[in-house]
């Protein structure tokens, strides 16, 4: 983890991986949408890293990349964007170049809202020499989002069939640039439609999602209650044990 890095740099003084150590500690606050705390990570190792370092840029703009998305500032994740390209070509680094593409894609969507975009994500994602799926996932998950906008549940959900499996052999934590605005509704349709219905319950705790407009009763409420056909209460999915009728 973070401690035991720093901790191994501090005993061996080899301090090359620190930017590094803290970018990822900026990602596991983002992942937990604590964004002042990764703001203030951001900050500061932008202010040790000169440009033509182009691995630890590229690394920086990417982070800064995804928290721009999570804030919903399209202008401030293009800008990112294209510096994070910079550093990809400096750096001859092709998950930057693909990472650069997806927060364009995103961008895309985020300005768009959803209307008078043609298929953002695919012509984008240039993946075939990208072994590992991340761009393929959000391929599929701003097709689906694209989708869901224009009132095309059907398209959306076969978009969602090919995106949630290939995220579900990773987990739920892997998708960089993940965006609870575009996540949640797609995680309510897939419930809905019971594609990988127990990975995208694991989706929506990990990213803490807030339940979408088009949450069904599949959702994973943190409290369910039942009046009709029998009582019942249920907190985060399970049933309340039933402690017998007190005695006053």
């Amino acid at each position: 983890g973070f401690a035991a890095s720093r901790a191994c740099a501090e005993e061996t003084g080899a301090r090359i991986m620190d930017g590094h150590y803290a970018l990822d500690l900026a990602s596991d606050a983002i992942l937990r949408g604590e964004m002042r705390q990764a703001a203030a990570i951001l900050e500061g190792v932008a202010a040790k890293t000169p440009p033509e370092h182009y691995n630890l840029a590229g690394h920086l703009h990417m982070i800064q990349a995804w928290a721009a998305a999570r804030n919903g500032d399209p202008a401030r994740l293009r800008a990112h964007a294209a510096l994070l390209a910079q550093a990809a070509e400096g750096f001859c680094c092709v998950g930057y170049r693909v990472a650069a593409q997806v927060a364009e894609a995103i961008a895309d969507v985020l300005e768009g809202g959803t209307d008078g975009i043609s298929a953002p994500a695919a012509p984008k994602l240039s993946c075939d020499d990208f072994p590992f799926p991340l761009p393929r996932i959000h391929a599929g998950l701003l097709a689906a989002s694209v989708a869901l906008g224009r009132g095309d549940r059907e398209a959306c959900l076969a978009s969602l069939a090919v995106a949630l499996p290939l995220w579900a052999r990773e987990s739920p934590g892997y998708l960089t640039f993940a965006v609870p605005k575009i996540l949640a509704p797609l995680c309510a349709e897939a419930l809905e439609a019971s594609i990988e219905p127990d990975f995208v319950r694991r989706v929506v705790s990990a990213h803490d999602l807030s339940a979408p407009a088009n949450a069904g009763p599949g959702w994973p409420w943190p409290l369910t209650i039942r009046c009709f056909g029998g009582f019942e209460l249920r907190v985060d999915g399970a049933p309340l044990p039933v402690r017998g009728k007190s005695k006053h």
